[in-house]
C-alpha cells in the first residue's frame, strides 16, 4: 500500500466531505449531504490486501474526525466495522451497483448511530431528529457510492505496490 497517496486520497475526501462543497448538492431543511468518506471506508477496506485494510479504516475514521466536531467516535467506530468488513471481504462481492449502494447505507448506519451515541456521551449535546437525518444521510450517500466506487476503482491501482517478481527481502 502507497500510504502517502492513500492519505492524500483521504485529504480529498476529507475536503469534500468537511468543506462547503457538497453544500450545493445538500438537500432539505437539515442540509442532508453524501458522505464521501463512508464510501471510501467500504471500497478501500474490501479492496486492500492483508491487514492493510483495517488500517485504512482506523485513517478514514480518523480523517472523518478531523473533519468533524468531536475527535474520536468515528475513528473507533469505522475502525472496528472496517475490521468486520476486511474479516468478511471474500464473503462480500460488490460488483453491482445496488450491491454496492446496500453496503453503504449498511456501513453507515452502523458506523454513524454508534459514532453519535459516543459523541452524545463525550459532550452531552444531543441533536433532535437524529434518526431520520442519518436515514436520509445514509441513502444520500447510497446513491452516490456507484459514482464515487467509479473514482475510486480508476485510482486504486496507483495505490497499491505491483509484484514485481521476488521481492528483495524475501529468500
Amino acid at each position: 500500500m502507497r500510504w502517502i497517496l492513500f492519505s492524500l486520497l483521504l485529504l480529498v475526501s476529507m475536503v469534500i466531505d468537511g468543506g462547503n462543497l457538497l453544500n450545493v448538492v445538500a438537500i432539505g431543511q437539515w442540509h442532508v449531504k453524501p458522505a464521501v468518506l463512508i464510501t471510501v471506508l467500504v471500497f478501500s477496506t474490501l479492496n486492500s490486501p492483508g491487514k492493510s485494510g483495517i488500517a485504512c479504516a482506523f485513517a478514514t475514521g480518523f480523517a472523518v474526525d478531523i473533519a468533524g466536531a468531536v475527535m474520536g467516535p468515528h475513528m473507533l467506530c469505522y475502525g472496528i466495522i472496517g475490521s468486520v468488513l476486511a474479516r468478511f471481504k471474500r464473503a462480500l462481492s460488490l460488483r453491482r451497483f445496488p450491491h454496492q449502494m446496500l453496503m453503504v447505507f449498511l456501513t453507515f448506519l452502523a458506523a454513524e448511530f454508534p459514532a453519535y451515541l459516543l459523541s452524545v456521551f463525550k459532550t452531552g449535546e444531543k441533536y433532535p431528529h437524529i434518526f431520520s437525518f442519518l436515514l436520509l444521510s445514509g441513502a444520500y450517500s447510497a446513491i452516490a457510492a456507484p459514482f464515487i466506487w467509479l473514482i475510486l476503482r480508476g485510482l486504486w491501482p496507483r495505490l497499491l505496490f505491483r509484484s514485481m517478481g521476488r521481492s528483495r527481502y524475501s529468500r
